[in-house]
């Protein structure tokens, strides 16, 4: 009998030490979320299961065309994600559908799949502050980014990480951007 109680001893150790370990890396490594909505379409669709790496930003520096999770406001749970456009410093504006970026179009975008037919506060030349980042979803016609009021620009302390890889659906398994 006192075989058992030690083997269960040993069994319930492994058992705290396995969900401390799982509570450490899902608390301070990765976030695990699922998509809802049309943003970040065709890219993302609604329903993907994603996980975003919440190391990678503590090492390095956001870049142009990063996909990021970021929170609206301090202290809300839920998570956004949309793709890096203007980095810090840099001046934004929307003018007839296309990105400026300090008065120079945006050639290299090829994730934007509609055309950008509401410009919002792109409107006008946005100057970005030093930790402020202008974000767009993939799916341009579609709200959820920079250009409104209620999202506006995104400052680094409220990016939680940069999307990782897509979990499910299975046969979507892997690297989100494939372009």
């Amino acid at each position: 009998m006192k075989r058992f109680f030690k083997e269960l001893g040993s069994w319930v150790f492994l058992i705290v030490i396995t969900v401390v370990i799982a509570f450490v890396i899902s608390y301070f490594v990765f976030a695990f979320m699922v998509f809802e909505g049309s943003t970040m379409s065709p890219t993302i669709s609604s329903g993907d299961a994603l996980v975003i790496n919440k190391t990678s930003y503590k090492f390095g520096t956001p870049g142009r065309f990063d996909i990021i999770a970021f929170k609206l406001k301090e202290g809300k749970k839920s998570l956004v994600i949309s793709r890096i456009i203007g980095l810090p410093g840099e001046t934004v504006q929307i003018i007839e559908g296309a990105v400026y970026i300090n008065g120079d179009k945006l050639e290299d975008d090829l994730y934007g799949n509609s055309p950008i037919v509401f410009a919002g506060t792109a409107d006008e030349p946005i100057l970005l502050g030093k930790s402020e980042y202008f974000v767009l979803g993939d799916n341009r016609g579609s709200g959820a980014d920079s250009r409104y009021i209620d999202i506006g620009y995104i400052k680094k302390e409220n990016i939680v990480g940069k999307l990782w890889i897509r979990a499910f659906p299975l046969g979507d398994f892997g690297n989100v951007d494939k372009k």
